[in-house]
């Protein structure tokens, strides 16, 4: 028996992964993201799926935020961060 078909939705596994361009007023360029992951030590600012910002201090290098956002903010973002699809 074969393995199923790969899954967007939230049970599967992240598909891909994309840069992203900080911005206070720019969207995450394909759409919002199912999760960030941070590849550089620093502070993480987003705007979640609810319109709502979250701000995380001292996120470390490799660690995967499993929150869906519409946006990372360049205001209170030090980390380096790519999304996970």
């Amino acid at each position: 028996m074969g393995l199923a078909t790969p899954s967007r939705g939230i049970p599967g596994p992240a598909l891909g992964s994309r840069a992203i361009a900080p911005s206070d007023s720019v969207s995450i360029a394909g759409g919002p993201a199912r999760a960030l992951y941070v590849t550089v030590t620093g502070n993480l600012s987003f705007l979640d799926m609810e319109g709502n910002t979250v701000t995380l201090p001292s996120v470390p290098a490799y660690t995967a935020i499993p929150i869906a956002c519409v946006r990372v903010n360049s205001t209170g973002t030090t980390a380096t961060v790519r999304t996970l699809d």
